[in-house]
């Protein structure tokens, strides 16, 4: 690098200097995340659409007839619950539930509404069914088990599945959670109100201060020279006093200050 070169330019952030932006703006951050809090409290209390939520299980055990259940069956049955997720989820299971109930969406979009899941070392699987009616969430949530457990029966060629839980009509909404919007809305509106007081702090180049000079200017400071308010207050003063008046014959004169 030559000495000619310049250097990049580098902008240094003094982070104390920052939290005191913080700390006198301090009411813009509250209301910022109370304004938005409050907005994201009323879209997710009485604008958003509210889904429920409607969860049966079933137990598969793959054994053959006339066996006695291994430790092997076990293990192998556990694996499997991927499987099992898969034919719940299959597009033959679901337009079968579609058909029976005259649903007017794709298999897609009905799949987008179950949730398949298995306990850790289990082979309980757990299928839910969201709805914006909670008894129909509850009717397609027993419907897909009955349908799932014929498929997996013909495909895994089991004869064993039993349910553990039936499906129940949910008395309070799965989504949206409002709690949990109020929250986002509350850090949001506080993170956009602190981002934009970053941004107008790192773009205020204006001099206020002697560190400023050195910091913007690259120049060293000799001296301050103080504003002295006293003498401006005083030629204030006699330029009131110095005005004219009328003499006893008719014209204009000057006062002068000694006369003052």
């Amino acid at each position: 690098m030559t000495g000619n070169e310049k250097e990049p330019d580098v902008i240094e952030i003094d982070l104390m200097e920052l939290l005191i932006q913080f700390l006198h703006r301090w009411w813009i951050l509250a209301a910022a995340g109370l304004v938005c809090g409050i907005t994201a409290f009323i879209l997710s209390a009485f604008v958003l659409p509210k889904e429920y939520e409607s969860t049966t299980s079933i137990y598969i055990l793959d054994k053959k007839e006339n066996t006695a259940i291994t430790t092997a069956d076990i293990q192998l049955g556990t694996q499997m619950t991927k499987d099992y997720a898969e034919i719940i989820k299959s597009r033959t299971a679901l337009d079968r539930v579609i058909a029976k109930y005259g649903l007017n969406i794709t298999h897609d979009a009905f799949r987008d509404r179950i949730t398949v899941s298995t306990q850790t070392d289990t082979r309980i699987v757990s299928i839910s069914v969201r709805d914006r009616d909670p008894l129909l969430a509850k009717e397609l949530a027993d419907e897909l088990r009955n349908v799932a457990s014929e498929r997996i029966t013909s495909i895994i060629e089991t004869n064993a599945v039993n349910i553990v839980d039936e499906a129940d009509i949910p008395d309070d909404p799965a989504s949206p959670n409002v709690v949990l919007w109020t929250l986002i809305g509350l850090f949001s509106g506080v993170f956009i109100s602190a981002a934009v007081i970053v941004i107008r702090y790192l773009q205020d180049d204006t001099i206020k201060v002697t560190d400023d000079v050195e910091r913007y200017l690259s120049l060293s400071t000799l001296g301050m020279i103080p504003e002295n308010t006293e003498q401006g207050d005083s030629r204030h003063g006699k330029k009131k006093r110095s005005r004219r008046k009328k003499n006893k014959a008719g014209g204009l004169e000057l006062l002068s200050i000694d006369e003052l």
